[in-house]
């Protein structure tokens, strides 16, 4: 039998896809993950401490396992259960962990989870934190030593952001935090929404949102752990004839002449004086003045350009830092990985957390995600959240439309058509028969 072009190709592909299939099977097989949290089954609850942090206060906030809001705005009976802030104006202070410790010594670090703000979150922390086997959970709160801290940070209009944190701790157990430079923007609506952090073993990082790459940086650049390479040359002096004007006067310039003479203002040539005018009657013509075109303020001498221009202000030369040290292992090493927790603070309770995984491999996180929460489901959140807010606009107006009707049938006193403290517009006729369509 003779095997035809059109049969080779196809035969090509086929065994491209298996081999891609069997890659990715190995790499999933192969993939460890150290925590996992789905919430959905009964010991769920049981999992999760809450801490004594601000108990004493009365500040301590819960977090309760409980079943998504979907459709107009009431728990959906169907949809998947996660944890959730419960009370306003508090901390809150939970957290859980692994079965055992876990690194990223030589391998990827991938932290995962999906959160969704049902409350409209106007000022709170919506972040994870993952600590190290030695810190103290019990009392767990700001002040825990902790090594990440990622995801979303909101409140009002100026903080809008994804927080990196890396907590550096020296030989003495002091800590030390720094901060990623760039701002990634947080997501502030009430759909679900999935935050991934990636950090290789050569401190390569990203940040992605609902799977979509936010930022990829490394983190010695991006984080002000070690002295900076270079630094301005501390000797170096600005030269005496450093010139940093761009432009200067044109101490040359003149004032014209008569240019003091221009009147601010002029009588208005469209507005002459009346035909009929009678001086001995109507009193001396006085035209209106109008600004005059010509007229251009106090004379100055006007700017040039600079030939002794420097090209900016002066800045020293950039020489090696003789305090930078080469970092020995990789900045973002962690070791001895033992808890997750929630540390936040939140004025209006509501954000729903799921799916939470760390695992080595970023395709484990993506699977975990997919089966868990793929796009047709953020679709169908979506078109769900539109519906309801489809219909609640319906719903004003209706009652709208049958309150106009109502008051116009049942009131005497057309002014009653407004509500208290509304006032009728200036150019309101009660008699006007436009208003029977009321």
């Amino acid at each position: 039998m003779t095997m035809t072009h059109r049969t080779r190709t196809t035969t090509t592909t086929t065994c491209l896809l298996l081999l891609l299939f069997l890659l990715l099977f190995a790499l999933l097989s192969d993939a460890k993950i150290h925590f996992s949290e789905t919430f959905d089954d009964e010991d769920a609850s049981s999992r999760w401490h809450k801490s004594t942090f601000k108990e004493d206060e009365n500040m301590a906030g819960e977090f309760v396992v409980t079943r998504a809001i979907h459709e107009g705005k009431k728990t959906d009976s169907k949809a998947n259960k996660g944890f959730k802030t419960q009370t306003n104006g508090r901390f809150f202070a939970y957290y859980s962990s692994a079965d055992e410790v876990f690194d990223n010594d030589g391998k990827d670090l991938v932290v995962q989870y999906s959160v969704k703000h049902e409350q409209n979150i106007d000022c709170g922390g919506a972040y994870v934190k993952i600590l190290p086997e030695s810190s103290e959970m019990e009392n767990f709160g700001g002040s825990t030593p902790y090594n990440i801290m990622f995801g979303p940070d909101i409140c009002g209009k100026g903080i809008k952001k994804v927080h990196f944190i890396l907590a550096k701790h020296d030989e003495h157990g002091n800590e030390k935090q720094y901060q990623m430079k760039t701002t990634v923007k947080a997501k502030t609506d009430e759909l679900t929404h999935v935050y991934t952090l990636v950090i290789h073993p050569n401190d390569d990082f990203e940040i992605l949102i609902d799977g979509k790459s936010e930022i990829k940086k490394n983190i010695e650049d991006e984080f002000d752990i070690l002295e900076p390479k270079e630094i301005p040359d501390p000797s170096a002096t600005k030269p005496d004839d450093w010139d940093d004007r761009r432009m200067i006067v044109d101490e040359d310039a003149e004032k014209p002449e008569g240019y003091d003479d221009i009147p601010e203002n002029i009588a208005d040539p469209e507005h002459p004086k009346p035909d009929d005018w009678d001086d001995d009657i109507d009193g001396d013509w006085e035209p209106p003045m109008v600004p005059n075109p010509e007229y251009k303020g106090p004379w100055t001498q006007p700017m040039i350009e600079n030939p002794k221009y420097s090209g900016g202000p002066w800045e020293a030369p950039m020489i090696k830092n003789p305090n930078y040290v080469p970092k020995s292992e990789p900045l973002a090493l962690m070791r001895n990985l033992k808890h997750v927790g929630f540390d936040l603070w939140q004025v209006k309770a509501g954000s729903f957390f799921d799916n939470i995984v760390i695992t080595d491999s970023l395709e484990e996180a993506k699977s975990f995600g997919k089966k868990l929460f793929g796009k047709k489901s953020r679709k169908k959140e979506k078109r769900m959240q539109e519906d309801f807010e489809e219909a609640d606009r319906k719903k004003k107006d209706d009652e709208a439309d049958e309150w106009a009707r109502e008051t116009r049938k049942n009131v005497e006193d057309p002014d009653a058509l407004f509500p208290p403290g509304m006032e009728p517009p200036e150019d309101y006729d009660p008699d006007d028969p436009a208003h029977d369509e009321l």
